[in-house]
């Protein structure tokens, strides 16, 4: 983004005005001079030669709006691409997620693995002695206690991720739909001027600002609380389901990771695209190909 508005910066700032303004003064003078007085046609010669240069310096000004407009909508497809790599993948998350809370394997696994702890101390104890059945209560409680509190701290992390999840989703769909449009805008019209472009262009920019400006995402995690004096149980557990869960989604990452050579990947995506894809995004940015057409120093 910085180096669209760096770009972008360097488009405004061709200046068409100073010499279409020399030629259609020079043309004007040029229309009052003749060309058979002697002192005219000096004057005459040095102004069309002047005329054809602005003349070129404008065609060069135009070669270089094209090319840096070109530019422009290749960084803007690519962060566009991007986005949608994100959506794809909050959704796979989401799903993941949702998976987690409806089936509980993970936390019907620690549960068990509570229960165990605790059988496992009672055992230990009855090799030191009799055992009271008020104590025998008191653990079953607690139990009891940590069994529920452990499925709330499961709950309450888990939404937690999905709300995040949803809330990068639809951030990002946002910005690649109005994306998608203004580059519909800029390929839909057949005649364009450079207005049309300079707008256009700097409507994309507000949008790609709007991408981290409007970035104002929280996850709050739920605190640590327990009746039992047993918190070092539910952090020791909280930690092996959000280790559970990290791997589930790096997992989820890694295998989509090669998706773009799948022979169904993803096309561009906007209302007047019917052809193929416009360009690869490693052709976008791969540094062989993406500065072909640009040339800032010309």
């Amino acid at each position: 983004m910085e180096q669209y508005k760096y770009l972008l910066r360097t488009l405004l700032a061709l200046d068409f005005k100073k010499p279409a303004v020399f030629i259609q003064s020079a043309e004007k003078e040029i229309s009052t001079l003749n060309p058979n007085n002697q002192d005219h046609a000096v004057r005459l010669a040095r102004l069309r030669d002047m005329v054809d240069s602005r003349k070129e310096t404008l065609r060069t000004l135009k070669r270089r709006w094209t090319a840096l407009a070109e530019e422009l909508s290749n960084i803007t497809l690519y962060i566009r691409d991007n986005l949608v790599k994100i959506e794809k993948l909050c959704e796979a998350s989401i799903v993941i997620l949702v998976d987690l809370q409806i089936k509980r394997k993970k936390e019907n696994q620690l549960i068990e693995e509570i229960k165990t702890h605790f059988k496992e101390h009672l055992k230990d104890s009855l090799h030191q002695g009799p055992i009271t059945k008020q104590y025998l209560e008191t653990v079953k409680k607690d139990v009891s206690i940590l069994s529920k509190e452990v499925s709330a701290i499961f709950r309450d992390d888990v939404f937690a991720l999905t709300g995040l999840y949803e809330a990068i989703h639809d951030h990002s769909k946002k910005i690649v739909h109005e994306i998608d449009t203004l580059m519909a805008n800029i390929k839909g019209k057949k005649e364009k001027s450079f207005e049309d472009d300079r707008v256009l262009l700097e409507q994309i920019e507000q949008v790609l600002v709007s991408l981290i400006s409007n970035f104002h995402f929280e996850l709050t995690a739920a605190e640590i609380r327990t009746e039992t004096a047993y918190k070092d149980i539910l952090l020791e557990k909280r930690k092996e389901m959000l280790d559970y869960v990290f791997e589930l989604l790096h997992k989820e990452r890694r295998s989509r990771s090669n998706r773009r050579k799948g022979e169904d990947r993803r096309r561009f995506d906007d209302p007047n695209h019917k052809g193929p894809e416009r360009r690869s995004g490693k052709d976008r940015r791969s540094k062989k190909n993406r500065r072909k057409s640009l040339n800032l120093s010309s």
